[in-house]
């Protein structure tokens, strides 16, 4: 079976504090590493402060260096229903990428943002049973600009403003203002997300 957390560069740094309570242990700590892999995730830096307990890790400090930029996050995991919950983000990475890793699958491979974007959201949920139940919105800014497929050819999209919904089993890619061979554009691309 292939590991779930896997760090390359060196010996991670991991405090902990685990504490008796009725029914169980509280356990809480921080965990610091570079060149580490999470699922299909690569990770340059990462330094993540986390409560564990009752099938749910809470990390409500997530900083991490991956994908040409910086990740700024409030995560929970749950594992009884295997899904992961962004309370909120803040990202410089290439955001198709990051969706990509932390799905594990590679569901918007197709997309890409090559001079990377500035991305907030807020209330994400990413179902890892079946992502076509993930449902939030991120907010892109990505002055570089984003390609978007058009099977066959390519939309090179440079100074892309918009957001990338996931909601009703769809992927929406809302581009509110985008530039396109020196003129100006607007206009939104829809995926199933299966």
């Amino acid at each position: 079976a292939a590991s779930w957390l896997r760090f390359s560069g060196g010996d991670p740094a991991l405090a902990l504090d685990v504490r008796p309570r009725e029914g169980g242990l509280d356990v809480s700590g921080e965990l610091t590493g570079e060149d580490l892999q999470w699922r299909d995730m690569a990770i340059d830096r990462a330094r993540v402060r986390l409560l564990m307990g009752d099938g749910r890790i809470e990390m409500p400090e997530v900083d991490l260096d991956c994908y040409g930029g910086n990740v700024k996050a409030v995560v929970a995991v749950d594992y009884r229903e295997g899904k992961i919950e962004i309370d909120e983000i803040h990202s410089s990475a290439d955001p198709f990428r990051l969706i990509d890793a932390v799905m594990g699958k590679a569901t918007m491979e197709s997309f890409r943002a090559p001079d990377g974007a500035r991305v907030h959201g807020m209330e994400l949920v990413f179902d890892l049973k079946e992502f076509s139940r993930s449902s939030g919105v991120l907010t892109v800014d990505s002055p570089g600009g984003v390609v978007i497929p058009l099977n066959p050819a390519e939309l090179p999209a440079t100074d892309f403003h918009g957001t990338v919904s996931l909601k009703d089993g769809q992927l929406l890619v809302d581009a509110q203002r985008f530039a396109l061979h020196g003129g100006r554009g607007s206009g939104n691309f829809r995926m199933p997300l299966s």
